[in-house]
């Protein structure tokens, strides 16, 4: 009888998932639903759907826009239920298309940096005038002893080591188009809340579980954009983020709402349909933010 006890208790403690654990399966069994290839005739978003130097009212108009219009990043991250993984394409420069398998810690820890992000006000909005890339400070010792030594030609496996490792950190700028500045005197716009946003743009989150976020400045690069850590390797190059009503994984907003985003190694392209390509649109002050560098 004690023998018998002694295993259900074993059993018990074996098999309960912790609260963390629930939520994770929650959250990627909900994204394995809602994570299928894209299709060739899916809206995309395009980085003309854009311009630079949004005021605040604004840029919340145009993310509801987006988010409901339907329009998806390209090339965007998708589940395949055989391998029972999810996956980014990554284009090599040989134009070969590689899978870059993606961990459910990597796809937690972006949820809870958009939600801390939101919570605290360093975010707004999961779209590119905002909140809309993510680079990666990778430890340098990991950088040189395994990152360095995969072939160019092997980008795919470059990104999975990056993401896939526990201590690499992701780096987002955020209020990428947002004005802040008056570009000729240099000088922040009088307003407390833009002057958030400007002195908590770099937010920088944790990978390794429960994920957590910083910020960085760089008071004196005039921009504040971060793009150094001490023992660290900056890895200029990322991914996209942009959320979308029929988007793949969900995120909870400041106000509770559930919504859902996309995430591409594929940066964002001109519409093709579109002639006037107006990126960087002078019609409005631009910003000299520059999120690929």
């Amino acid at each position: 009888m004690r023998a018998f006890l002694t295993l259900i208790i074993i059993s018990l403690t074996t098999f309960t998932l912790s609260p963390m654990a629930l939520a994770k399966d929650a959250l990627l069994a909900e994204a394995k639903q809602r994570c299928a290839p894209e299709l060739k005739d899916d809206p995309a978003v395009y980085r003309d759907d854009f311009h630079w130097g949004y005021n605040i009212i604004e840029m919340g108009a145009h993310y509801e826009y987006i988010y409901n219009s339907g329009k998806r990043l390209p090339k965007r991250a998708y589940y395949d239920p055989i391998t029972d993984q999810f996956y980014m394409d990554q284009y090599e420069h040989s134009g070969e298309r590689k899978k870059v398998t993606l961990t459910s810690d990597f796809l937690i820890a972006i949820r809870q940096h958009i939600e801390e992000g939101l919570k605290r006000e360093y975010v707004q909005y999961v779209f590119f005038p905002d909140m809309g890339h993510a680079h990666a400070f990778i430890p340098e010792n990991y950088y040189n002893e395994v990152i360095n030594k995969i072939p160019r030609g092997d980008q795919h496996l470059r990104y999975e080591k990056i993401f896939g490792f526990p201590a690499t950190k992701l780096l987002y700028h955020t209020a990428e188009q947002l004005y802040m500045m008056d570009l000729k005197t240099k000088v922040l716009v009088d307003d407390d809340f833009l002057r958030w946003r400007y002195y908590t743009r770099n937010l920088v989150g944790s990978l390794k579980p429960p994920a957590k976020v910083e910020i960085h400045k760089l008071l004196n690069d005039g921009f504040n954009t971060v793009r150094n850590n001490p023992g660290y390797k900056y890895w200029g190059a990322g991914f996209d983020l942009s959320a979308s009503k029929d988007g793949c994984f969900p995120f909870k907003t400041k106000s509770g709402e559930i919504q859902y985003f996309d995430i591409s190694l594929h940066s964002l392209e001109s519409d093709p349909n579109n002639a006037t390509q107006n990126w960087g649109s002078m019609s409005h002050q631009p910003s000299l933010w520059d999120p690929y560098h």
